[in-house]
């Protein structure tokens, strides 16, 4: 038997039932590490996992019409992550070389806690939640997002 915990508080999730999972990330992970920085109706939200297809997720991103995009995912969907982002901002970039990105990463994390037969030993195994905030900056828009005084990273 397994439990997730998310702030030393279960969460009643199963890692592998990722929709959840991401619903869980989206209502709650993600606003604890926005907290007042951006205000919801300026930014759409995208679940990445292991499973999406490259194209249709990078045609997703490029259509969309906020300026400000979280992109978030966990544990094994991460990598497919990345490299969704590293091809979506090369080809931003191919296609307009006036557009300017900014990216900030923030990496949380789910516990894991595996009874085992002894109840004296439990396993306890970090989960990592990846949220990156991309922001489409053109030439009239100004930067608004303060994401450092959060603990997020700015990629440049």
């Amino acid at each position: 038997m397994s439990t997730v915990e998310y702030r030393n508080n279960e969460t009643g999730l199963q890692l592998s039932n990722y929709s959840e999972c991401l619903k869980f990330i989206q209502e709650h992970v993600v606003p604890d590490m926005l907290t007042g920085s951006i205000p919801n109706h300026e930014m759409s939200y995208r679940k990445v996992t292991k499973n999406d297809s490259i194209r249709r997720m990078i045609d997703r991103l490029q259509s969309e019409s906020t300026p400000t995009i979280c992109v978030f995912s966990y544990g094994p969907h991460i990598q497919k992550m990345l490299s969704i982002l590293e091809i979506y901002t090369k080809t931003m970039y191919k296609e307009n070389k006036s557009v300017k990105l900014h990216q900030w990463n923030k990496l949380n994390w789910f516990v894991n806690k595996v009874e085992s037969c002894n109840e004296l030993i439990h396993t306890r195994r970090r989960v990592p939640i990846l949220v990156v905030i991309i922001e489409r900056d053109d030439d009239q828009q100004t930067s608004k997002v303060q994401l450092e005084s959060k603990g997020f990273t700015r990629q440049s």
